[in-house]
Order: structure tokens, then C-alpha cells, then sequence
């Protein structure tokens, strides 16, 4: 048996074709619009009347699993062999469905909107969800307008939602749905009649998918938090349940540029790879984990390019005695790549993972992430959450925050209270490696001028101490409550759990993550603030996401940099926004205040304003060596 449907576009198209299925109380007809209307031309676009609704209203079934048969035979009859399937609330899980029991290859991608996967197998809440529907039911049948009122005045369509849209909805629910179709189809489509579809969708047979919820949609906010586990997913700021109609634009928008992105990664695009060093001047002479000093920043850009002329730029900037490999093997390594891949015809998928130094693949990741952007006409930011499966913002955001450092200096006090009318509100200090009295003395007399302005600091020990000179040092601290965290304070790891319960204070680890195989052990219960990242040591965003998805729920996540230039600051910005999601937490950006001279124009520190970054500068940044100028004087093949 076939199902109503509306089609738009060629017929011959049999691949890649839109599959669009409608929510319950809903029909095709606003679904297959706000995607026609955006998708463009060249495509293929089928949207269908699910059982018991519009034009496919004399079609009864019992479940959702009869429900995804009947569209399986209907995309049959139009001879699709492969789909990207649409699926808002209802018609999500329908497509959750049909992906599950379908051919491999009918769903290349899935893209479920507000959509429930499934109530858990054991409980009560498989009954408990069935009795309100049977409830449900009734009132349809007793009072159609007053259940619709009663519906749409429920929590999950957000404070957004205005009566006047309420009134809207609730006049095209009469005009294409009847009282008795509906009040069959709530127990129908009850998810207490539908078989959990978690592991599916999170098991290694399903599609890639995309998820998307509205940020005032609770329920579904924590499944598309626990989706991302495995998938894509975006959240649609100040929108409710139907987000897709309340935010059309952002939605649709999004859902294209996903799949482009997939798309693209999957093609080999790369035509020449090519090279650049650079140097930058720094303010003064910088001494490198007490091994090394340098008065300049050097490293290479190297540049990826398409055949359409796009481009893409990645930084490998290693810093001499702490990056693992020198510039010079960063260059042979460049070289290498440029054999690898474009001798092979590599797809971006295996650029992302290519073996190499850490620097290196760093500045491929970037590079590759960067020309894909250009290729499908998107900000870095989505491509970037896309590919590193962090949940997206179809909203961007402005700023980043970052934190200072307080130097040695003869007086630091006075240049923390310099830092504050600048406007940061984070600081960091190191100590340790010297005298447990004069660390202590002097951030006690940074800790009273930052007391009065609510400002907070967080101290950097590099596992200088013992368990007895960390406990010593805290005792000598006059206002401890000020310290947000202090990063490795002690030569041994193990003995962490054991500082946090002898003073209260809490730590966070950097050099450990890439030292000791044990650090995941930790937890926020042990005393764990957060994790210090540096993902050109790590090598690549890849990898550090990868760290800390192994990590301790709840810890937070610092980005860190060392001294690179501009260039890639502006994306590991990027990154530490899409880490934040909505928090706003004080990176360690700020080591463009060394730089006495910047590749970019206009140079990084003009980003930098009270405390935090533009993201918008870092965007345009960007966009590709067609519209950043890379100083030529300092930038050279």
C-alpha cells in the first residue's frame, strides 16, 4: 500500500534524494515548503502523508513499525535508492524505523528533529506513557479544540511560542486532520507501542545523523546531548519542540550545510599542498620549559588547495624543547604529505587522520576544516562541530573568554590590577620551583587587590611539589577562596585525591594527560576542576576531543595555546566556543600578548577586547589566504 506524497524535482535522481516525513497532528504540505522553497535546484524532494494524517488519512496501522513498512513500499514505488530522510517528532521516529529495518545504503544520512528514539525497555514508564495516551484519546474524541489548546500550552513548544502562532497551528491541524483520525493515531504512535531504537541509533550500523532540538525543549535537549555521543548534533537557541517551524531558516540552513560537509569529506578535493615560513618578532626573549630561549616565533603555513581555487591554512609552529619534532622535520613531514596525498587522491577523512607529527597534523586538521568551510560556503564554526561531533549553536557566539597571566614582575599585585581594568576577569600565575614562602607571599598580595574587584585566579605548579610542600603552601594562603584551581600541583598524580581532601582546593591537570596513563581515573569527587588542553601538543582537535570524551563527567575544559600565531589562535577560539557550549569559561588564549608582530592583518591582539575574543574577527580570519593577508615580509615560500 502507497501513502500520499508531494515530489518536487527529476525523477531520474534515484540517489540522494530528500525523504521528508511529518509530525504527529501535522501533514506533508509545511514540511515539504520549508524546504523546497531553500533547498535550491538539482535536487530531488519527496515529502509523505504519514498514516492517519492529510491525504493518507485512510490508512490505519497499529505502530510505528507498520508505519516506516508503508513508507519503505511507498519510496519503493518511486524507485529512490538512497535517501537522506527528514523525520520532525513523530516522523522522526518513523524514520528511526525504517533506517533500522531497511536495506544498508536506502538512508545515507538520517536527520531527526525533536525526535524520541525510545522509552527504555524495563520501568514503568512504558505504562505510565500509555495510559496518558489512551487519556489522550479520549479527549480528542470528547473535545478536539480543547485538547489542541491544552497540547500546545505544554512546556516543551518554549515561551516563544505565541498564541497567535498556537491559533495558526491549531486551525491547519482541523482543516487537514479529523478527530477520529487523531485520537487513532495517539495510540498508534504512542512510544509505548515502539521498541526502543537507543541502540540503533547509536550502534555502528546507523547513518551518520544529524539531531536537532530547541534549546527550551528539556526532554529533548538531553537526547540530542546523548545522540552526540556517536552523531551531529545542533540546538536552535529560544526555540521549543517545533523548532523547525520556528526557526525555518536556521534549520533547514543547517541541515544542508551538514550534508554538504559530508559530502565534501568524502571527495578528494585536494589539488597542490604548498608550504610557507614565518616569523614573528616577540616582545622580549622567552625562556621554553627552562631548556631553550627564542626571540622569535617561527613555523609554517602550510596551504591547501582545491581546483576551484579555494583554500584552506593550517599552522605547524613547533616550539623548540616542547613540541615533539623541530621545524625542519615539520617541513620534510609537509613534503611527505604532499607525496601521500595527492598521489593517492586522499579524501579529507584521511587528512583528519594523518600520521604524522603532532604540529603537522595539527595544521592539516586546520587547513582541511578551513577548505571544506570554502567548499560548501559555511563558517568554519559548523564545520568544525560537524566533524568533531560537538553540539552547534545555530546561533553563533560573539565572544570567548580568556585569561591573563600575572608574570613575575617586581611587582604583580600592581599588574594584576592593571590586568583588571583591562577588563579580564581570570588570571593565571605560575609558582612553584622556588620558594614555597615567596609563591605564597605573593599571591596572597595579588588574591587581596583581586578580592575587591570579584576577580578570580588560578595558579600553574608544572608537578613542582610534594604532597607536603602543596599542603604547606595552601596553609600560607590568606584567601584561598579566591584560587579557582590550581593546575599540577604535585610530582605525583596519584596523591591528588589526597591534596583535595587535606585543603578543599581544586586541581587540574595538563602535563599528566599526555604523562601518566592513569589521569581519566579522576574525577570532579576527587577534586578534578578541570582539563588544561593544548591541542597542537596533542595533535589536532581530533585527538583532544577524543581525550576528553575519556574524561571526567563534569570537569571542564580550558583551551590552551603555545604561542602560536594569529592564525591559529583565531581557531582554536573557534574550538574553545564549541567546547563552552553555553558556559563561558576563561581559556588560555592569551598568548598573543608575546607577539610583537602578527601574520594576520589586522593582528590578533585587535580581537582581544575586556577579556575576551571576537569571534567574528576569528571567522573572517578564517576564511582563507584569498581574504586574510598573510604578511609577506614574514610569510615567505
Amino acid at each position: 500500500m502507497r501513502l500520499a506524497f508531494a515530489e518536487v524535482g527529476d525523477r531520474r535522481i534515484v540517489s540522494g534524494v530528500w525523504l521528508l516525513l511529518h509530525g504527529f497532528l501535522g501533514n506533508k504540505e509545511p514540511i515539504f515548503e520549508a524546504f523546497v522553497t531553500r533547498i535550491g535546484s538539482g535536487e530531488r524532494v519527496v515529502a509523505i502523508d504519514l498514516p492517519l494524517h492529510g491525504e493518507s488519512a485512510s490508512v490505519n496501522v497499529e505502530d510505528i513499525a507498520e508505519a516506516a513498512a508503508l513508507v519503505k513500499e511507498t519510496v519503493d514505488h518511486l524507485e529512490i535508492r538512497s535517501c537522506i530522510v527528514v523525520g520532525y517528532s513523530l516522523g522522526g521516529r518513523v524514520a528511526l524505523s525504517l533506517a533500522s529495518h531497511a536495506p544498508h545504503g536506502l538512508v545515507e544520512n538520517l536527520i531527526l528533529i525533536s525526535s524520541d528514539p525510545g522509552l527504555p525497555s524495563l520501568g514503568n514508564e512504558r505504562a505510565d506513557r500509555m495510559e496518558r495516551d489512551l487519556e489522550n484519546s479520549r479527549k480528542i474524541q470528547a473535545d478536539f479544540d480543547s485538547f489542541l489548546r491544552g497540547w500546545y500550552s505544554a512546556g516543551l513548544w518554549g515561551s516563544s511560542l505565541s498564541e497567535e502562532s498556537k491559533h495558526l497551528w491549531i486551525s491547519r491541524i482541523k482543516r487537514v486532520n479529523t478527530a477520529r483520525n487523531m485520537s487513532k493515531a495517539v495510540i498508534a504512535y504512542s512510544p509505548a507501542r515502539m521498541s526502543s531504537l537507543w541502540e540503533f541509533l547509536l550502534g555502528p550500523t546507523s547513518p551518520p545523523s544529524l539531531i536537532i532540538c530547541g534549546s527550551e525543549d528539556r526532554k529533548y535537549v538531553a537526547i540530542t546531548r546523548r545522540a552526540s555521543q556517536r552523531h551531529f548534533s545542533a540546538v536552535v537557541p529560544d526555540a521549543g519542540h517545533n523548532c523547525l517551524h520556528q526557526a525555518v531558516d536556521a534549520v533547514v540552513r543547517t541541515t544542508l550545510t551538514f550534508k554538504r560537509i559530508l559530502r565534501t569529506m568524502s571527495t578528494p578535493c585536494v589539488q597542490t599542498i604548498e608550504q610557507r615560513h614565518f616569523s614573528l618578532a616577540l616582545t622580549e626573549k622567552m625562556s621554553v620549559a627552562g631548556r631553550s630561549t627564542v626571540d622569535h616565533r617561527e613555523g609554517l603555513f602550510v596551504i591547501l588547495k582545491a581546483k576551484d581555487s579555494t583554500d584552506g591554512v593550517g599552522e605547524a609552529s613547533p616550539l623548540p624543547g616542547f613540541h615533539e619534532g623541530t621545524l625542519l622535520e615539520d617541513g620534510a613531514e609537509v613534503t611527505k604529505a604532499c607525496e601521500d596525498v595527492l598521489g593517492e587522491g586522499q579524501t579529507f577523512e584521511a587528512l583528519l587522520r594523518l600520521r604524522s607529527t603532532p604540529t603537522v597534523r595539527f595544521a592539516m586538521e586546520m587547513a582541511s576544516m578551513q577548505l571544506i568551510a570554502a567548499q560548501v560556503d559555511s563558517e568554519v564554526d559548523l564545520v568544525m562541530a560537524t566533524i568533531l561531533r560537538l553540539r552547534w549553536s545555530v546561533v553563533q557566539k560573539a565572544h570567548v573568554f580568556i585569561n591573563s597571566v600575572v608574570p613575575r614582575v617586581a611587582d604583580p599585585s600592581a599588574y594584576a590590577l592593571s590586568l583588571v581594568g583591562q577588563g579580564y576577569s581570570v588570571m593565571k600565575m605560575k609558582v612553584g620551583g622556588g620558594s614555597l614562602v615567596d609563591d605564597a607571599r605573593t599571591v596572597n598580595h595579588v588574591c587581596k587587590v583581586l578580592e575587591d574587584n570579584g576577580s578570580r585566579l588560578r595558579l600553574d605548579a608544572n608537578c613542582s611539589w610534594t604532597l607536603e610542600e602543596a599542603t604547606s603552601f595552601w596553609k600560607s594562603l590568606e584567601r584561598p577562596q579566591l584560587i579557582e584551581f590550581i593546575e599540577e600541583p604535585l610530582q605525583d598524580l596519584e596523591e591528588l585525591p589526597l591534596f583535595y581532601a587535606r585543603t578543599g582546593l581544586r586541581f587540574a591537570l595538563d602535563e599528566n594527560l599526555a604523562q601518566s596513563e592513569t589521569w581519566w581515573k579522576l574525577s570532579v569527587e576527587d577534586g578534578l576542576a578541570a582539563y588544561v588542553v593544548k591541542p597542537t601538543v596533542i595533535g589536532g582537535l581530533l585527538p583532544t576531543v577524543d581525550l576528553i570524551r575519556k574524561g571526567a563527567i563534569g570537569a571542564r575544559v580550558i583551551v590552551s595555546s603555545t604561542f602560536e600565531s594569529g592564525l591559529a589562535l583565531s581557531y582554536l577560539s573557534i574550538f574553545a566556543s564549541l567546547i563552552d557550549g553555553e558556559a563561558d569559561t576563561a581559556h588560555g588564549l592569551g598568548t598573543f600578548e608575546i607577539l610583537a608582530e602578527d601574520a594576520l592583518d589586522p593582528p590578533f591582539s585587535s580581537f582581544a577586547s575586556d577579556g575576551k575574543i571576537s569571534l567574528a574577527m576569528c571567522r573572517a580570519a578564517l576564511k582563507s589566504t584569498q581574504s586574510v593577508e598573510i604578511d609577506a615580509k614574514r610569510a615567505t615560500n
